[in-house]
Order: structure tokens, then C-alpha cells, then sequence
């Protein structure tokens, strides 16, 4: 608490000094001072301001939210997320890993079929048996 104080002082001490040199410039960018301070710790701790024009160079943060999220999309979104959730439970364990692994984190053939102990190609036809699966069940609901 004491630090700040004395921070505050050697900066209001700064700016009376700038104020009779007429240095304004100087006043302004010590009167702006803790607001930059707290601008570079937002960037530090990776913070954000819905007010940000970082995002494309032009436009507001907020203005980057989709107008398509209306409820009805939700709810859709919502339904093929409880398809998609129900049909991943009804796998065998080796189909919902090679589908997860290979979907998500993009594991390789090879890479698979060397953790489950199958050819590349058995890998792949587990992969596409689940795509399907999973098409035909979003189709049917």
C-alpha cells in the first residue's frame, strides 16, 4: 500500500514539474500512465476487452458475435450435439478412440495402428465405419 502511495507521489511530483515546464505531452502520458500499466498486465494475463479492435484491425470484439445463434439454432445445435454425444456411447471402445483421436487431435493411420496393434488400413475402415454411423444418425433424427 505504502509503494503506492509513493508511486502516486513521484508521479504527481512528475506532473507538477511538466505543468510548469508547459510540457503537456508530458502531463498527458503520465496522467495516462496507470491505464497503459493496466492495458500491458490485460496482455499479460491474456485478458480482453469486448471493446478490443485488435480483432481484424477494424470493429469492436463484440461485433465478431454470429447473429445466426438464434434460439432455434441452439436448440439445434444442441440436438446434434445429444446425437452425436449418444451414438459416440453406443461404440466400442477401440471405434470411439480411433474416431476421438484421429478427429481431434488429427493422430495419424500409422500412429493408430501402431497404439491398438491393427494394420493402418483396419484403422481407416474403423474411422470411416464411425463417420458413417454418425452421418446416418443425424440423417434419421
Amino acid at each position: 500500500m505504502e509503494i503506492n502511495n509513493q508511486v502516486e507521489q513521484r508521479r504527481e511530483d512528475k506532473i507538477q514539474k511538466a505543468v510548469k515546464r508547459g510540457d503537456w505531452e508530458e502531463v498527458c502520458r503520465l496522467l495516462n500512465q496507470p491505464y497503459l500499466n493496466s492495458l500491458r498486465r490485460d496482455r499479460k494475463n491474456r485478458l480482453c476487452s469486448l471493446n478490443s479492435t485488435s480483432v481484424g484491425g477494424s470493429g469492436e470484439l463484440i461485433d465478431t458475435v454470429s447473429d445466426k445463434e438464434t434460439p432455434l439454432n441452439l436448440l439445434l445445435k444442441k440436438e446434434r450435439m445429444t446425437i452425436i454425444a449418444k451414438t459416440l456411447q453406443e461404440l466400442s471402445d477401440v471405434d470411439r478412440a480411433i474416431f476421438l483421436k484421429r478427429s481431434i487431435y488429427k493422430t495419424s493411420y500409422v500412429a493408430l495402428a501402431k497404439k491398438f496393434g491393427i494394420s493402418d488400413k483396419t484403422v481407416k475402415r474403423h474411422y470411416e465405419r464411425v463417420k458413417v454411423t454418425l452421418k446416418e444418425n443425424l440423417e434419421k433424427n
